[in-house]
């Protein structure tokens, strides 16, 4: 009778109601695709765990795999009470339980693999409630330090958990993520995208892009703030953002930038390829991140990417993304500069970004993951 891994799917159910994933439901999406590509290989059983009062389960995204789904809330109250007579592990028959969603509270921590996709809450502490953070701090180390293993997408994130919570760095595998290559990729009708940008996002200039953007570690006000002292010398260049919250700071500076800031929200994967295609360069510059997605996306698209020198950025970026001494306004505004006055040989950053991002695919991860499975098995 062949082993059997359990995958609990929970964090990629949304993109049935809104359409598209963000963070960890993205990379959990990406992952179980790639390993649904696979499945022929599989030496065991994949079982998809979903749990909901709607009764949406993996059967409703059209995977191949064995679907186990429960009619109960997902929440960490039922969790707990669910784990604690190993309630999910039973009904699934799971050898093997794979939590991809950095923690939650699970029955049998001895057979159970955790993601731990980055630890921002405790590197940038100041950006959330002190009660989030203890809370993390309390319970965090005793779920890693039991568990069977931990997979982590870059070392950036690895000596964080050694650091944070003295973990056995043997017990950390890093596995990369990858870019889907099929709709990350060189766009050639660029007039059409032009066209259609300015149709539906009234966007009819060049514009430097960013996305993921949010306050903190990522700064992105000080990206709007760079941009508006670049606007006193009437740029060629529009910036284009994806921001889904923002507040009334952000409305007061789009005031200033005589309709040349543009904030998108709500974006699908079929549209933020146009716009990474048709950008003049990417902007990302975070404080920190587990590992930085959009830089790889951007140069599959071809799209040279401006980051800072921090945490995993570096080992997505390598040599060929631009980084800046520091987010600082200052710095982002002479980068811009750069580009306005043509300083940057373009598409030499392009043609180097595709052949880097070319050696992160979802392939691979889904190949590792299951040389992780494999060992666990053991």
């Amino acid at each position: 009778m062949k082993k059997r891994v359990c995958i609990d799917i929970n964090s990629i159910l949304p993109i049935i109601s809104r359409g598209y994933l963000t963070g960890v439901g993205r990379t959990t999406y990406e992952l179980v695709t790639a390993l649904d590509k696979m499945k022929e290989e599989i030496p065991f059983d994949i079982v998809l765990y979903s749990q909901n009062t709607k009764n949406i389960s993996s059967k409703n995204l059209g995977f191949s795999f064995e679907s186990k789904h429960i009619s109960l809330p997902y929440r960490e109250s039922t969790n707990r009470i669910l784990s604690f007579f190993s309630i999910r592990e039973y009904f699934a028959k799971a050898d093997l339980w794979h939590c991809p969603h950095n923690s939650d509270w699970v029955g049998r921590l001895s057979k159970t693999i955790f993601t731990i996709h980055d630890l921002i809450i405790l590197n940038c502490k100041n950006e959330f409630p002190w009660k989030e953070v203890e809370k993390v701090k309390k319970e965090l180390p005793p779920l890693l330090h039991q568990c069977k293993a931990i997979i982590t997408c870059s070392e950036s994130s690895k000596n964080d958990l050694i650091r944070f919570f003295d973990i056995d760095p043997d017990k950390i595998h890093v596995t990369y993520w990858g870019v889907r290559h099929d709709l990350f990729k060189p766009l050639t009708d660029k007039e059409d995208i032009k066209s259609y940008l300015w149709k539906k996002y009234n966007i009819n200039k060049p514009y430097f892009f960013s996305v993921s953007c949010g306050y903190g570690r990522k700064n992105t006000l000080q990206l709007l703030e760079a941009y508006l002292q670049l606007l006193k010398n009437n740029p060629d260049n529009d910036l284009v953002v994806i921001w889904n919250n923002y507040g009334e700071d952000v409305i007061q500076l789009l005031e200033k930038s005589k309709d040349r800031i543009h904030i998108l929200n709500n974006v699908r994967d079929e549209d933020l390829v146009r716009l990474y295609s048709a950008a003049t360069s990417l902007f990302f510059p975070s404080s920190y991140e587990g590992f930085g997605l959009p830089i790889l996306e951007s140069m599959a698209c071809g799209i040279p990417v401006v980051t800072c020198d921090n945490s995993s950025l570096r080992e997505v970026g390598g040599e060929v993304a631009i980084y800046t001494p520091s987010p600082d306004v200052s710095d982002l505004k002479k980068v811009m500069e750069n580009f306005e006055n043509g300083n940057y040989n373009v598409a030499s950053l392009s043609n180097k970004g595709i052949e880097r991002a070319s050696t992160f695919t979802w392939k691979k991860c889904a190949r590792e993951t299951l040389d992780i499975y494999k060992k666990q098995m053991i």
